[in-house]
């Protein structure tokens, strides 16, 4: 089987996985950095220092969900760039990838759950500031949860695809 060197395809998905994780943890590390910025210096986020503490309180909150998330997306293309990895070797169908597609799973399900208290916190800020400065537009995404469903699905398949590896190695 070819090695990830030698396939085009898992090679520039190896490349797209590192420079996304590289990505989500510089926009994680702005994100961090900008949550207590809101406390000390609000005139870098809003036009006017005169903010409610309410409202420096939702922007610290919505920052701060936003780096958990962001953390969750480096994990999933880390988790990704294994199995880019392993597919490149003789071991793609193993507990390891079904563990890894059921954990990238579980990760895409949080993302949905999220978008729950990160739209309230939004609609929350919206009401707080001035008319005409804030918009909210919240969208559930279907194509998100049928990830979910995809990911654990795969998971199941690439579990029993390990087992009857494992079963077929035992009788040779």
């Amino acid at each position: 089987m070819d090695t990830v060197e030698n396939d085009a395809l898992l090679k520039i998905g190896l490349i797209m996985t590192v420079l996304l994780m590289g990505l989500t943890l510089a926009v994680f590390t702005i994100l961090l950095v900008m949550a207590p910025v809101t406390f000390f210096a609000p005139e870098w986020l809003f036009e006017t220092s005169e903010i409610s503490m309410q409202s420096t309180l939702a922007v610290a909150g919505l920052l701060l969900l936003a780096a958990i998330v962001t953390l969750g997306a480096f994990q999933f293309f880390r988790l990704l760039g294994r199995m880019i990895k392993s597919a490149g070797g003789e071991g793609a169908f193993s507990i390891e990838n079904a563990n890894r597609l059921s954990q990238m799973g579980w990760i895409a399900l949080a993302f949905q759950l999220a978008s729950f208290p990160i739209a309230a916190l939004t609609a929350y800020l919206g009401k707080l500031l001035p008319e005409g400065n804030f918009s909210v537009d919240f969208d559930f995404s279907l194509t998100g949860l049928l990830l979910v469903i995809v990911l654990f699905i795969l998971a199941r398949i690439f579990r029993q695809g390990a087992q009857m590896r494992e079963d077929l190695e035992g009788t040779v």
